[in-house]
C-alpha cells in the first residue's frame, strides 16, 4: 500500500515526561502513543505512533555521510532514492511501538506519527506481532519481506534480500527496481 500524502501528519508530543523505573534495574517501558499530545492530520483521522531512541537520527546522519563520502556523484544523482530507502529502513527496523529505557536519568526519544487510513485494523489473534509490525507490514514492501523472511521461507527470502542489499549498496538503481518488481509480483507465492 503506497500513499503519497502531503503534508504529513502534524506531530504534537509531550516534550518532557517522567516515568517510574524499577529501582532494582533502572528499567521502564514507554509506549509511543503515550507520548502523543494531540497529533493530527488534515486528511486522515487514524494515526499510528512509533518511537525510537534519539540515536536513530544519528544513524541517519552516519549513513548519509558514508554515502556522500563513498558514492560521491551517484549519491547526489540518486539522493532522493537513498533518502527514501534510509527512511523506510529506519521505519521498519528502528522505530517500534515502545521503547525500553535501561538507564536512570534523562533519555531522549524520537516520536514519529504516521497516517494510518487504509491500514486494516490490527488483530493480535490473527497477526502475532506488534501493532507497529502490522502497520509496517501493510505500508512498506520491506516490512512485508522482512515479516515473510522471519515467519516463512527464510533461506530463499534471505538470499533475495542480500542481493537487494548488494544492489542498493552499489547504487545499482536499475537492478534494484527490477528485483523489487519481481519480488512484488512473486512475494505472495512464497510457501
Amino acid at each position: 500500500m503506497r500513499r503519497r500524502h502531503h503534508p504529513l501528519p502534524t506531530p504534537v508530543c509531550i516534550e518532557n515526561t517522567q516515568t517510574t523505573v524499577d529501582p532494582a534495574t533502572c528499567w521502564a517501558r514507554v509506549y509511543a502513543h503515550d507520548l502523543d499530545h494531540g497529533s493530527r492530520d488534515n486528511c486522515c483521522n487514524v494515526l499510528h505512533f512509533a518511537v525510537a531512541p534519539w540515536t536513530a537520527l544519528l544513524i541517519h546522519q552516519l549513513w548519509t555521510d558514508y554515502w556522500d563520502a563513498n558514492c560521491k556523484a551517484d549519491y547526489w544523482k540518486y539522493k532522493t532514492n537513498w533518502d527514501r530507502y534510509l527512511a523506510v529502513w529506519l521505519n521498519v527496523f528502528v522505530f517500534k511501538d515502545y521503547i525500553d529505557l535501561t538507564e536512570c536519568g534523562t533519555n531522549q526519544v524520537v516520536l514519529r506519527v504516521y497516517e494510518a487510513c487504509g491500514v486494516p485494523r490490527y488483530d493480535p489473534h490473527i497477526f502475532p506481532c506488534s501493532e507497529h509490525d502490522w502497520f509496517i507490514y501493510n505500508t512498506y514492501s520491506l516490512g512485508r519481506w522482512w515479516h515473510n523472511y522471519q515467519f516463512f521461507d527464510k533461506k530463499a527470502l534471505r538470499a533475495v534480500l542480500l542481493l537487494l542489499d548488494q544492489f542498493v549498496t552499489q547504487g545499482d538503481i536499475s537492478h534494484t527496481q527490477i528485483l523489487v518488481r519481481i519480488l512484488t509480483q512473486n512475494i505472495l507465492e512464497l510457501p
